[in-house]
């Protein structure tokens, strides 16, 4: 039995050297799910960033339009490119980046745009792709939290010229770590391979062998567990929109804490249920009661937890 399965283990390393076996398949079954022509998986989700603007034609010296509040893996590949961060503010009430702040932010040297789909809320894709459209600018979508959104019945990840997702701890679909790009562009797709796939695997879907590509795939091994996750995908998403909603009704009886709104038109990926409160005393307060009683509550991105002895004092905003 054991000599069994590693001869299968063998078949799917040598599959993944060229993109066949277990590779293709979660490739085609991904794109399929996003509404796109081609997907391609990363070792994480901010090596698909890094790609993505490369695969855009970002170099050093350009400015790339990132939202102000975000975490840090699109500052992370922009960097890691030479190029410059410009950030953008928040919509209103949402932790989505503002079109009308993207617009006041665009230049000469803007090459790329970077909409995250924080905690899963869709962005403005129709003013965002409208904007790109008409200055010029490579739109990229950080859709790493936000599986499953959908934005005017379209999924987030087919409205930009390229998207990235994520893989990690958390995520809906997790195997540990790992990413995807996905797009409808046959030259960035033909980009992208000769950017970060085996010289084989680019002799093998015809494009120039680059033999000094950065190669950085998603393990075969992780995609045999996310073809099995992939499963459960639907009734996750099922699960866990029907728990939000009774968390924001929960909310609006007791008047503590403000869910943020879904925009019109748009279907929130489940992935963190966010909610404002009125006041920083009263922040605290809420998330001190929480802390205590054991509940996974958070401050945007900071630690989910702290000890007990720590909940009078955060109560007292000492």
């Amino acid at each position: 039995m054991l000599i069994q399965q590693l001869e299968t283990l063998e078949e799917v390393f040598e599959s993944a050297l060229v993109g066949r076996g277990v590779v293709a398949e979660w490739e085609r079954t991904f794109a399929e799910y996003c509404g796109v022509k081609y997907a391609f998986g990363t070792s994480s989700g901010t090596m698909a960033l890094y790609f993505a603007l490369k695969a855009v034609g970002v170099k050093v010296g350009d400015e790339v339009i990132l939202p102000a509040l975000d975490w840090y893996a699109a500052i992370s590949a922009t960097l890691h490119l030479g190029a410059i961060p410009v950030f953008a503010d928040t919509e209103p009430n949402l932790p989505t980046i503002s079109p009308l702040s993207v617009k006041a932010r665009i230049t000469e040297r803007t090459k790329a745009l970077i909409a995250t789909h924080l905690f899963g809320y869709p962005c403005d894709m129709h003013a965002l792709r409208h904007l790109a459209d008409k200055y010029g600018v490579a739109l990229i979508e950080d859709c790493a939290q936000a599986l499953g959104a959908t934005c005017h019945g379209k999924k987030v990840g087919a409205w930009g010229d390229v998207a990235c997702f994520s893989f990690g701890v958390g995520k809906l679909l997790c195997c540990g770590e790992g990413g995807m790009i996905v797009t409808d562009q046959d030259n960035i797709a033909e980009q992208i391979l000769s950017l970060s796939a085996h010289p084989l695997r680019q002799e093998w879907e015809g494009v120039e062998v680059a033999p000094f590509a950065l190669r950085s795939p998603l393990n075969p091994v992780a995609i045999l567990h996310l073809l099995r996750e992939r499963e459960q995908l639907e009734k996750r998403l099922t699960e866990r929109h029907e728990a939000f909603e009774r968390l924001s009704v929960a909310l609006a009886e007791i008047e503590v804490l403000r869910p943020l709104p879904t925009r019109e038109g748009c279907r929130q990926s489940p992935y963190r249920f966010v909610a404002l409160a009125s006041s920083k005393k009263m922040k605290r307060s809420v998330m001190a009661d929480l802390w205590a009683a054991g509940l996974p509550v958070s401050d945007i991105f900071g630690a989910k937890l702290l000890p007990p002895e720590f909940a009078d004092a955060l109560r007292k905003g000492q």
